[in-house]
């Protein structure tokens, strides 16, 4: 990408103002969702009520994408896998445009840290916190506190440290009615560059635990208390949706790789909620205006396992396969009552990204394309059941700034050339949008205070085995475009921040 088309995709956006969205980021491997958590009460002229102010903003992540591959290559310490990092600020005050404090909680008030994450992802995570510089936990691998484990590995030292006690392979949950004495040490959890001046190692006082239910559905919640942190993990079975990447690549040129094509699907899978707390550390005391920031540090331990990866969009092509062909005949709209699954998921669309050629607002050509999201959705009755119709979305894909991530916003309002005012009846097919313009909800939102642009749809295509628009079907005309193998997965993530107040504990 050269310097002009980074241009055209990087808008200049205050952090704060841009984390007011509620943004579900569609990544490679997980999603977090960014939102930032605000509010207050007060009395009215006959009753006095204290001020409930409690704020936080995700100030930076370093990445929102894991690489499926196990932590460690070998003994010797190479390794594939990274953590990554979230920066957030937490306050007990509203702050003004100078961020000097205006208004502050007249309660005491206790925070934690929450994250809710789907359990295969969670189940190889390891996570760790610090203030920026030091640790103020020690490092937690979740796969500890949840399944069995034994004392069986050994460091190239020597010391022992846990390992999976597996049955057939696989791993077992703990007993979920553990004895009080229950311990585990965090001291015997593998490291995974843990933050140079380390928290002290602290023994675990285990309650509780996960077990699958008779429904066959993943249940239960298990505690581990230390003297850092209280870490509280419960199990919940939900509907949600997700989607698995394929490779797309030009037929012509092989190796001329064109970003994914994401399957989106709906099922019921297993969630964890995890709860974190800091006990003192996340306390804001009612007396004065007080700010407290810390870095969260995520590392994939493990490879994930899952019948989604390494799987051939046709059968036919793949030489391993011996299951039957599956095909989407290019994704066409499914008709009525057809059905349409992947790996046991319902298929609700697709999507992918693609290039887009933008203008000023006078309607002029301008230099480079940005980057946007096509998004085909499946049209389904109440009961779920297809109807033969689609509709497809629109997506802007770019950074906050130069040294932030992407982040997908919607493309909601258009405009015909030169056209004074939104267009009302927004289209549904694909060929109606090649004359019309579109405007970022960034821009709408911040009209007159940034620079910003029309996104032409002209070429724009809705079928992932073509490059440009075309009137017709892939059954008409040579695909541009091959799909392949699954190479990815993305999932609705979401991290926050819980304020109660202190002296009643009460959640809000």
């Amino acid at each position: 990408m050269n310097r002009k088309d980074q241009k055209n995709r990087i808008k200049r956006i205050p952090i704060l103002s841009y984390l007011c969205y509620l943004l579900a980021v569609s990544v490679m491997f997980t999603g977090v969702t960014l939102s930032r958590y605000s509010t207050a009460t007060s009395g009215d002229f006959s009753t006095s009520v204290a001020q409930f102010v409690a704020s936080y903003e995700i100030d930076d992540l370093s990445s929102n994408t894991y690489t499926n591959a196990n932590y460690w290559i070998s003994n010797t310490g190479n390794r594939q896998g990274t953590p990554r990092t979230m920066r957030f600020t937490l306050r007990n005050y509203e702050a003004d445009e100078n961020g000097d404090p205006v208004r502050w909680s007249d309660v005491g008030l206790q925070a934690k840290l929450r994250l809710y994450l789907p359990a295969e992802f969670a189940d190889n995570l390891v996570l760790q916190l610090t203030d920026g510089t030091r640790a103020v936990t020690p490092q937690y691998v979740l796969g500890n506190l949840i399944y069995r484990v034994s004392e069986t590995g050994q460091n190239a030292d020597g010391t022992p440290y846990y390992e999976y006690d597996r049955a057939d392979g696989a791993r077992r949950y703990e007993d979920f009615n553990r004895t009080e004495n229950f311990t585990l040490e965090t001291e015997k959890f593998q490291k995974f560059d843990e933050v140079n001046e380390h928290a002290l190692d602290e023994r675990l006082t285990m309650q509780g635990g996960l077990f699958v239910n008779d429904a066959g559905k993943v249940d239960g919640t298990v505690t581990a208390a230390g003297s850092s942190a209280t870490i509280t993990i419960s199990a919940s079975q939900e509907r949600t949706q997700y989607s698995v990447g394929f490779r797309r690549e030009e037929t012509q040129s092989s190796g001329n790789i064109r970003p994914q094509l994401f399957l989106d699907l709906e099922a019921e899978i297993p969630f964890y909620t995890i709860d974190i707390d800091l006990g003192s550390k996340l306390f804001f005391d009612a007396s004065q205006p007080e700010a407290k920031q810390f870095v969260l540090y995520l590392t994939l331990a493990e490879n994930i396992t899952s019948s989604d990866y390494n799987h051939y969009w046709d059968s036919d092509d793949d030489p391993n396969a011996t299951d039957e062909a599956w095909n989407y005949d290019s994704l066409l709209v499914p008709q009525e009552g057809a059905p349409g699954m992947f790996n046991g998921a319902v298929v609700t669309g697709y999507h992918f990204d693609a290039d887009a050629q933008t203008v000023t607002r006078a309607f002029e050509p301008r230099a480079g394309t940005t980057q946007i999201r096509v998004q085909k959705i499946f049209g389904r009755d109440e009961n779920g059941n297809y109807t033969g119709e689609s509709a497809v979305r629109f997506y802007h894909v770019a950074p906050i700034s130069e040294t932030t991530l992407d982040y997908v916003h919607p493309i909601e309002v258009f405009y015909e050339e030169n056209g004074a005012a939104p267009v009302q009846d927004i289209p549904a097919s694909i060929g109606d949008f090649q004359d019309l313009y579109g405007l970022c909800s960034n821009f709408v939102a911040n009209a007159g205070q940034q620079v910003d642009y029309y996104i032409s749809f002209q070429d724009v295509p809705d079928d992932p085995f073509y490059m440009t628009y075309s009137q017709q079907s892939a059954a008409q005309a040579e695909r541009a475009l091959k799909i392949t193998m699954s190479l990815s997965k993305s999932y609705y993530t979401n991290i926050n921040v819980v304020f109660v107040q202190a002296s009643e504990g009460g959640e809000v």
